[in-house]
């Protein structure tokens, strides 16, 4: 009895009778061949080895029309738990399955809305966008001491090159972890906190920050009083030596010029970089994928080579080295595209901070980018693209569709499927981030697995 209460959590859902059958069989054999305790670990490894356990994947119920599968209520709160909480569904929503309160719409509703008020809710919203922005990736950038290492303090090369250096990682590990963690607080903030919205999401210019990024905000950024303080401990290898320490952040207000949303978090702008100059490219190329939904393709054999070269002693501005690169007929095509959305935050160097020269010049971030249709931005810098990203509906569009994929944990074909229009056309009215996962978890696209026979999902 044990076994099986400890199988039903495992597959969330409750036991076939021939599965029930075969945990009984298999649990007896076991109990044959040895003692008690080791019966009941064999029986429970072979359950977290089963398929269920570790996918998604159900019979659903047949629907009229043949096409799809309704999912059953077990299977919705799997999806619905998965897709607001990051995890397994919770006693209520395993009672309400149970008792089949996940029939309809306003069931549907009504317990989005309760688990959007759980804190489990806000974990689950920062990953969706860690994965959205690829910003979890930040503990892997490596900027350059000799273009960095002033900005922090010491000296930009070591006295004898044979030395080893203990500085820059311990000066790099709390930088790294703090723009990780800066993130997700500004996501969190935001949805939960703050107004809630896509536009705030894009264009807000409160956000944390801790005394190892300071150097990166720079003078015009402002600590907010009053506002909740927020310690995390980090781990850190210095000289092959691991430890923990604690990293404190503090809310900031920075200025609106510099600063507007997560397309500025020094995050986001230092993974769009290389070791020494920022990456026009890679941020462009961010800009237009995660946010505009546009699929560039595979790049020309021999690109990457012929990129200026990564250094501090180049000639020209940024912008200026990366035009020339990418003017080539052969290139031209996707550069087009590519090269504007990244100009647009020249004014940031490769880990985030806000310049206004580059190389001796005065930084040109302006540009104009076409988004499809009737959508032409024209554009100063990156705050006001940003901006009008914000209130761009292909952007909005598209970032629907990032989390109607994530909530159904499979890709989506390039034609819109059934529902996600209405979904769509409701978010470019009211741009509320609650309201939209809300709309998302209530509809008949989350409740039916498309094509008869579906495909589970290993999130």
């Amino acid at each position: 009895t044990s076994i099986e209460r400890f199988a039903k959590r495992a597959y969330r859902r409750p036991l076939g009778a021939p599965e029930r059958d075969r945990l009984r069989g298999f649990w007896q054999a076991n109990l044959d061949s040895g003692t008690t305790d080791e019966a009941v670990a064999l029986t429970v490894a072979g359950v977290l080895q089963a398929p269920p356990f570790h996918f998604r994947v159900g019979p659903g119920n047949a629907s009229t029309d043949g096409k799809s599968l309704r999912m059953t209520d077990w299977e919705l709160a799997t999806r619905l738990s998965y897709f607001l909480w990051d995890t397994m569904p919770d006693e209520a929503l395993f009672a309400a399955a149970e008792s089949g309160q996940l029939a309809t719409t306003e069931d549907l509703e009504r317990q989005a809305r309760r688990m959007l008020d759980d804190p489990k809710a806000r974990s689950a919203i920062v990953h969706f966008h860690h994965q959205w922005l690829d910003t979890d990736q930040v503990l892997l950038i490596a900027p350059a001491r000799r273009a960095f290492g002033g900005l922090f303090g010491i000296s930009a090369r070591l006295k004898d090159a044979a030395d080893d250096d203990l500085e820059w990682p311990a000066i790099m590990g709390p930088v790294r972890h703090s723009m990780k963690f800066e993130t997700e607080l500004f996501v969190e903030q935001t949805v939960f906190d703050g107004a809630g919205t896509f536009t705030a999401l894009m264009t807000d210019n409160h956000g944390y920050m801790s005394d190892a990024t300071a150097p990166i905000y720079g003078e015009g950024a402002r600590r907010v009083a009053g506002g909740p303080i927020v310690t995390k401990p980090i781990e850190l290898v210095v000289a092959s030596i691991g430890r923990v320490q604690e990293l404190t952040l503090y809310p900031a207000e920075f200025p609106r010029s510099e600063r507007a949303g997560v397309l500025t978090l020094p995050s986001v702008l230092a993974l769009g970089a290389y070791a020494v100059q920022p990456g026009p490219i890679l941020r462009g190329k961010r800009v237009l994928e995660r946010l505009a939904c546009m699929h560039l393709g595979t790049p020309i054999q021999g690109a990457e080579a012929a990129l200026p070269p990564d250094t501090l002693t180049a000639e020209n501005t940024n912008r200026q080295r990366t035009a020339s690169a990418t003017s080539p007929p052969t290139c031209k095509s996707c550069h087009s595209l590519i090269n504007p959305p990244g100009f647009a935050f020249e004014h940031y160097d490769a880990v985030g901070k806000w310049r206004a020269q580059d190389n001796g010049q005065t930084v040109d971030a302006s540009g104009s980018l076409a988004l499809g249709g009737s959508e032409q931005l024209e554009f100063a810098d990156g705050v006001d693209l940003a901006r009008q990203l914000a209130n761009s509906d292909r952007v909005r569009d598209c970032y629907v569709r990032q989390w109607t994929r994530y909530a159904l944990g499979t890709e989506l074909d390039a034609a819109a499927p059934p529902g996600l229009e209405s979904l769509q056309a409701g978010f470019r009215e009211d741009d509320s981030i609650k309201e939209l996962l809300i709309s998302i978890a209530s509809s008949d696209l989350f409740r039916a697995r498309t094509g008869v026979g579906g495909r589970g999902d290993n999130r």
